[in-house]
């Protein structure tokens, strides 16, 4: 996996520059959630986060059951994760800085 900041330029071009098909989702490249490009498909929020799980592989790959879940249910649950995970786990003053081991998968 590669990673790139929504708000990059690097992000905004592959969004802007690509026909991604995301089922019934706009692409206006105005997201403000976690997306992941994988194989032509473009998925958004739990759905891109359940997916993103189940590359880990092992015990994370039954992620994939909870696809199951009809997808306004899992957005409502990650959108209440996501209002409330500073209160939950707490917000740190900086951005991580990767490891150089790791810094390839990190696009500019």
């Amino acid at each position: 996996m590669r990673f790139a900041a929504l708000q990059s330029e690097t992000a905004r071009k592959i969004l802007k520059e690509s026909s991604f098909s995301s089922e019934g989702v706009p692409i206006s490249g105005n997201f403000n959630s976690i997306i992941l490009v994988e194989k032509g498909h473009l998925y958004l929020k739990s759905t891109a986060a359940l997916k993103i799980i189940q590359c880990l592989g092992g015990v994370y790959s039954w992620a994939g059951i909870f696809l199951f879940i009809p997808q306004f249910i899992r957005d409502f649950i990650y959108d209440f994760i996501a209002k409330n995970r500073y209160r939950w786990f707490g917000k740190r003053d900086a951005c991580m800085v990767p490891r150089s081991d790791i810094k390839s998968r990190f696009l500019t």
